[in-house]
Parts: structure tokens; sequence; C-alpha cells
């Protein structure tokens, strides 16, 4: 288990339409489960565990952060799930 695994996965659900759409099942209730994303990146040979999950979305999201979300994160989060909707979601739950 890897935390680089992490970051590839996360990468790849933005990258292929397919597994976007399985790791929508991965949000209930607004919340995303690293649990069921980590079962999800196990299944696409990229093992890692919901605490490298957490700590890689943390990590890219901190790249990115302005502390506020842009308009280009309200169409994440509106339009479909990306790693930009993942990240405009972790970062309504992380404040």
């Amino acid at each position: 288990m890897s935390k680089e695994n992490a970051e590839k996965f996360l990468k790849l659900i933005n990258e292929d339409h397919k597994l976007s759409e399985e790791a929508k099942k991965c949000i209930e209730g607004g919340k995303i489960s690293c649990e069921t994303l980590s079962k999800l990146a196990k299944e696409n040979k990229l093992e890692c565990s919901s605490k490298e999950l957490e700590e890689a979305m943390d990590s890219m999201t901190s790249q990115q952060d302005s502390g506020e979300l842009d308009d280009s994160d309200l169409e994440s989060v509106a339009g479909g799930i990306g790693l930009g909707a993942i990240f405009a979601l972790w970062k309504l739950i992380r404040r």
C-alpha cells in the first residue's frame, strides 16, 4: 500500500469515465467514503489504504487550495464526478 498509489488512483478517476462513474458510488450523503474508494483502487491494481487516500486528497487539495471553492469547483460538484469534484467535496468536508 502506498500514498503514491492513492495519488495515481485519484488521477485515474479523472481520466477514466467508467472509473469516475464507479467513484460516484463512494459518495454517500455528501461525504466521501475513503474505505469504499480504497476497495475500488485495489480492484484497479492500485492498492492503498483509506488513510493513504485521505492523506493524498489532503496533499493534492492543499496544493490547489485558496481556501474557498471557486466556480470550477462548484461546477464540478454540480456537474458530475471527476478529480475536481472529489477535491471540491473534500474541501467542504474538511472545513
